[in-house]
């Protein structure tokens, strides 16, 4: 259709009206609304809602401000409807300058935001970080009967997060000791040596998954990172990886491809039983027979939900080597158990390095499949750098052989990773007494019982230290106390009035001889056994008893290298046991 002669165009009526100008003007004070918004959101731990909520209202008022544009229009004497002005009205050059002025400041303001955004907060705010804890996640859901999962959440923050080679993170057991504790961040990070500290809350109410996380540089208390996530619990897996991911990034950590990947990987392929999972390792971490016992039943209950649950199976692989180690079922029953659930849980994931570390124990302490074992560890710590539990196991397997050098560096790399864990230390000085350092080894089981005072093996072998250090009544007294541990309050007693009476001597005596009335088929503690007699000088019965440990499948004959034992590796006997358990 022809114009009309003398009629405007659309678009000249546009221009007249400064539509054009008023929407250019309003998209650019959007756009720089949106950005202002994408810089500070994180730093008010805002949700992840909420700038996608500014975005689409910001949106919708495009179609307010256009309709309006046209209709009002802004004169020296303020905004009037265009049409009560004059026919013949024209609108002053100055109000459209006005508008593009407005325009371009607006556009500047928006430019400006965005290259202190990427080149400038981003520069200063991500420094370095080459360690990071992950505190405790605090339980806001309303419930303490949430905690289970909350500390699950923790559990698997610092599970993904140790994936990473170049990044030392500290383990469980350390962060911990630090759960509800009202210490200054400065003050953890210096206590356990680390650059940034993630900290946050986790809640889980009617199915629905809320995390907040920040993520702090101590050096300089910048918030590096900050964000509140609130999914379905459906989705509780993929939001693990993204968080992992994001703190990756955000700190600029060098990532190899395969640690990539693994980041990325959900750690199951459905929910069902997840939550059965969460409340067996909490019970698992309890570390008492009744808890392991409640963990299995746990994890089996999660393994009728989802059969391919590699991280019930691992669950379950490690309740029975814990109940194995402590005494409380015997090897015959407990490996067999492990090692199934092991070699199953690797057959879904070969990926976690859980499975890999207790089958690697089973193949060192009970098969003495040595070469088997070093890989199963050297694998485990592949996945898992960050994995203390695995390096100590490895470390006091290694010892085991003579191959000290090389367990001091996988103890003190554990030591690192979880330097309030008393397993960790308890370990780390049994290697140093195997390897004939003394006071090294005091020094490191002393400070595993500052933070585990109830570890017997460490009392049992600190006993073995004081004793080769001529401290004979500090000797007795770590005796006594590993019998306080389990309650024995009678035999307690009645060593301490026989060292007092007797002296050293017979009180080894009648504790050797304690030892070994208590011993049976089921706890399995024959080494334990020998290893009293031999501390009292009693050669003929500490034989006898390494002899018995080798048939009960005993995991800790292998450790022939303590210094009690040393006598004894000139006797036929002991150097065919040795033979047989490949350690000569």
């Amino acid at each position: 259709m022809a114009r009309i002669e003398g009629m405007p165009s659309f678009y000249d009526e546009l221009r007249h009206r400064n539509v054009i100008r008023v929407t250019i003007a309003y998209i650019a004070m959007a756009w720089l609304m949106i950005q202002v918004a994408d810089t500070i959101l994180p730093a008010f731990e805002a949700p992840d809602w909420f700038l996608r909520v500014l975005i689409i209202v910001l949106a919708a008022g495009l179609f307010v401000v256009i309709p309006a544009s046209w209709v009002f229009e802004l004169t020296p004497k303020g905004i009037r409807r265009t049409d009560e002005l004059p026919a013949d009205y024209v609108v002053p050059r100055r109000a459209g300058r006005k508008i593009d002025l407005a325009i371009i400041v607006i556009l500047s303001l928006a430019l400006t935001t965005v290259v202190i955004d990427q080149y400038i907060l981003d520069r200063s705010v991500a420094p370095p970080v080459s360690t990071m804890a992950v505190l405790p996640l605090e339980n806001v859901s309303g419930s303490p009967d949430k905690a289970y999962f909350v500390n699950g959440m923790t559990d698997a923050l610092i599970s993904n997060l140790s994936k990473i080679s170049a990044l030392r993170v500290t383990s469980r057991n350390s962060v911990m000791r630090f759960k509800d504790s009202d210490r200054s961040l400065p003050a953890i990070a210096a206590e356990l040596d680390v650059d940034a500290i993630l900290t946050g809350s986790a809640a889980l109410n009617n199915d629905r998954l809320q995390i907040s996380v920040q993520l702090v540089d101590v050096s300089s208390d910048i918030v590096l990172w900050g964000e509140t996530f609130d999914r379905e619990f459906e989705d509780v897996f993929k939001l693990q990886s993204e968080i992992a991911s994001t703190i990756a990034d955000r700190i600029r950590v060098d990532v190899t491809a395969d640690e990539l990947a693994q980041l990325s990987a959900v750690a199951e392929s459905s929910t069902d039983g997840y939550d059965d999972i969460l409340r067996g390792m909490e019970r698992f971490y309890r570390l008492t027979p009744q808890d392991l016992e409640i963990a299995i039943d746990y994890f089996d209950r999660a393994l009728e939900q989802n059969p391919d649950s590699a991280l019930a199976l691992s669950g379950i692989a490690a309740a029975w080597v814990g109940l194995q180690q402590m005494g409380f079922v015997s090897p015959s029953i407990a490996a067999p158990n492990s090692e199934a659930a092991s070699l199953r849980a690797l057959e879904v994931d070969p990926t976690l390095a859980a499975p890999h570390q207790w089958l690697a124990v089973i193949r060192a302490g009970i098969d003495y499949k040595w070469e088997e074992a070093d890989e199963l560890f050297i694998k485990a710590i592949d996945l898992n750098p960050n994995y203390s539990d695995a390096r100590t196991s490895y470390a006091h397997f290694l010892a085991a052989r003579g191959q000290f050098e090389e367990a001091f560096e996988q103890s003190e790399i554990s030591i690192e990773l979880d330097p309030f864990n008393g397993w960790v230390l308890g370990v780390a000085g049994v290697i140093r007494y195997q390897a004939n350092r003394l006071d090294d080894a005091a020094r490191l089981l002393e400070r595993a019982l500052k933070v585990s005072p109830d570890l017997p093996f460490v009392w049992l072998v600190l006993a073995g230290v004081y004793q080769f250090q001529n401290r004979f009544e500090d000797a007795i007294k770590s005796e006594a106390s590993l019998l306080s541990a389990f309650g024995r309050v009678d035999e307690r007693d009645e060593l301490l009035r026989i060292f007092r009476e007797e002296g050293f001597e017979s009180a080894l005596i009648w504790l050797s001889e304690l030892t070994a009335a208590n011993s049976s088929a089921v706890n399995a503690q024959g080494t334990w056994v020998a290893f009293r007699y031999a501390r009292a000088g009693d050669t003929e019965n500490a034989i006898r008893w390494l002899l018995i440990a080798y048939e009960q499948a005993d995991p800790n004959v292998v450790f022939l290298r303590m210094p009690e034992f040393e006598p004894l590796h000139r006797d036929p006997r002991i150097q065919e046991l040795m033979v047989k358990l490949g350690i000569q």
